[in-house]
């Protein structure tokens, strides 16, 4: 493994850690917000509409000034994710009641969203203008941070404290590798900063806002595809966090649920570096992910809200192949956004659109979570 994969595996890691560690220290948020049990319950779907809403605007205000010095970018969203998470790390400390509590977390998804935004666009748009392979650390990066935060919680007795400190730690260390690495050689042409800081202040045919969304035609399939793929991903964490055990306390059954799907998701994404297991016919993408619909119903059939249903060993072995599923598509597609466009304002552009595309799609599929939420207490 090269400087520059393991430096964009690393961002890749620490720039969806906020959206991870959210959703799996769901038991702790359900149990602080307790008192208040309209709160607890909608935590979860609150939680990843604040974010993707948030996440859509922002998006959408980068796409449309897509001349921007993406390495600044980077650095702008790691230096507010560090300072956000340390303050949620402070915040375990202090009893405060429900509702403050639960405005105050809100208001902390919403400026950790803009930071994984601004990451997220950066490394699509660095990414785009080098490799395939470097999108694919990006991606099994973005997996990784699924893994580790729901590992640290079990790994610390589900104890928020050490779990927040830990986030902290994560992006700080990204930001390093950035530092550390030779990026100035690899990227002078594409992304020099004399010349990115010029673009943004003369109207050139080459200025990257110019290209329109619906100039880039060939994404246009991979994008439904991302679409379908998110927005039916996203009744993961409401089963994730509303199934329980029979045998095992919630505090640790929960974050072993997002640890196992999040395992899956990792899984997906590396198979793709198997070529052979790397789908490229965009129909059969998309049938694939409609049919991902059928796990529905069958956390349907599990210990919903204590209700009895199928062996833990079912629920988890169905949350397994369900992030499986996930993470191979939407690797795949992730993975061909840069391959389909051939001059580098495209890439740049799609980096943009891409990330408002994903962000479109699980708005979508978080506030279609309210309705899981209602079928199922």
């Amino acid at each position: 493994m090269d400087g520059l994969y393991a430096t964009f595996l690393l961002c890749g890691t620490a720039s969806l850690w906020p959206w991870n560690a959210f959703l799996s220290a769901a038991a702790f948020f359900q149990e602080r917000l307790s008192n208040h049990q309209h709160l607890a319950d909608n935590y979860t779907s609150t939680m990843m509409t604040v974010s993707t809403l948030t996440s859509v605007i922002c998006n959408y205000m980068l796409s449309r000034h897509q001349a921007i010095n993406y390495k600044k970018l980077l650095l702008y969203g790691n230096v507010l994710q560090a300072s956000i998470f340390a303050i949620m790390a402070v915040s375990v400390l202090i009893e405060t009641p429900q509702v403050p509590y639960f405005i105050f977390t809100s208001f902390a998804v919403l400026v950790s969203s803009v930071a994984a935004c601004f990451t997220q666009v950066a490394l699509m748009a660095l990414a785009n203008l080098r490799s395939a392979e470097l999108s694919n650390a990006t991606v099994v990066g973005n997996a990784v941070s699924g893994v580790l935060p729901s590992a640290s919680m079990l790994a610390g007795g589900g104890r928020a404290l050490w779990y927040f400190i830990a986030s902290v730690v994560i992006v700080i260390v990204a930001q390093l590798a950035v530092f550390a690495s030779d990026w100035k050689d690899g990227y002078k042409d594409e992304i020099n900063i004399e010349t990115m800081e010029e673009s943004l202040v003369t109207d050139t045919p080459s200025n990257n806002s110019s290209v329109a969304y619906w100039d880039l035609k060939p994404i246009h399939p991979l994008h439904l595809v991302i679409t379908i793929t998110f927005f039916v991903t996203l009744v993961f964490p409401v089963f994730a966090s509303s199934v329980t055990s029979p045998k095992v306390a919630s505090k640790t059954f929960i974050p072993l649920a997002f640890f196992v799907w999040n395992s899956g998701d990792l899984l997906g994404r590396l198979l793709l570096n198997y070529h052979p297991l790397l789908p490229r016919d965009t129909r059969h993408m998309v049938a694939y992910s409609i049919l991902r619909i059928l796990f529905v119903p069958l956390f349907l059939f599990c210990n919903v809200k204590g209700r009895g249903g199928w062996p833990d060993g079912v629920y988890l072995l169905l949350q397994l192949v369900f992030g499986i599923t996930n993470g191979h598509l939407f690797g795949a597609a992730y993975m061909q956004v840069g391959e389909v466009l051939s001059t580098d304002g495209e890439k740049q552009a799609a980096a943009s659109y891409t990330a408002l595309v994903i962000n479109i799609s699980l708005l979508a599929g978080s506030v279609s979570s309210y309705l899981v939420v209602f079928l199922i207490r």
